[in-house]
């Protein structure tokens, strides 16, 4: 048996993803049994917004659930240093292991992305209401994400994608029409005030799992340098993505590999 004790409790939606899927994989490859522990949403004072619980989001999910007595059976625990990192000696951890980390790279779970997208199969709950408060056909708008809020004061971390990145990647979709996600929509409407001829509609008041199921039905991707539309983008089909290469600020330099974030069918600019 295998788990991860701080599953939801370490990152948002977009990191819980990455920790399940690495999870997942790890425990196939070694036939372990998969147990993840069942967590309620969260107030998370660094990003000063509640964070919601993956589990809650899909139907699927294969893992199953953590129980007090299986926690005392857990004799090791595996950490991930790097920020941003493939380290294929993680598929070598014992059984009765529990991982720690972000474990942010999609060379973890290679072999498994039909597995994942099966699992990652939003609720009809959530299709529903999405379906319902927008009318109009997704696949004639692409998807635009700016991450703000919390990285406004954390940009030696978490640089902050400028307009120069978005009109770049404006002029390498053939989209005119955007749904544009930040969790700081009124500085979105400033930034993208200045291009013309291009149709934005804000997207508002969703919850985050609504704003990902809707990112990843739109017809291609523009990421911010976020987890969170990294697997919007991952769980769409036959899309086009372009994502920055400036992922991470200077705080981590040398402990990441942008090779080992971005699918190499994706563009980086």
């Amino acid at each position: 048996m295998i788990t991860f004790f701080q599953l939801g409790k370490y990152g948002a939606i977009g990191n819980q993803l990455f920790q399940y899927a690495t999870l997942y994989s790890i425990g196939k490859i070694n036939n372990y049994t998969i147990k993840i522990p069942k967590t309620e949403e969260h107030f998370d004072e660094g990003t000063n917004r509640i964070q919601h619980y993956f589990l809650n989001c899909f139907d699927n999910i294969f893992a199953e659930i953590l129980t007090e007595e299986d926690k005392k059976l857990i004799k090791y625990k595996a950490h991930d240093e790097n920020a941003i990192s493939y380290n294929q000696n993680m598929f070598n951890i014992p059984d009765f292991t529990t991982l720690e980390g972000y474990f942010q790279s999609y060379k973890y779970f290679i072999g498994f992305e039909q597995d994942l997208k099966k699992q990652f199969q939003f609720k009809k709950s959530i299709i529903n209401s999405i379906n319902a408060k927008y009318n109009i056909n997704y696949k004639n708008f692409s998807s635009v994400h700016l991450r703000y809020g919390d990285y406004a004061h954390r940009q030696n971390y978490h640089p902050i994608m400028d307009k120069d990145y978005y009109k770049k990647a404006f002029e390498l979709l053939d989209s005119s029409n955007y749904l544009v996600f930040s969790d700081s929509i009124e500085y979105a409407k400033v930034i993208f005030n200045d291009f013309k001829n291009i149709n934005f509609i804000f997207v508002e008041n969703n919850h985050a799992f609504e704003d990902m199921y809707l990112m990843s039905v739109c017809k291609d991707n523009i990421l911010a340098n976020s987890s969170f539309s990294w697997w919007a983008a991952w769980l769409n089909e036959n899309n086009k993505v372009i994502a920055p290469k400036n992922w991470l600020g200077p705080a981590y330099y040398g402990r990441w590999n942008i090779e080992d974030l971005i699918p190499k069918e994706w563009i980086i600019i």
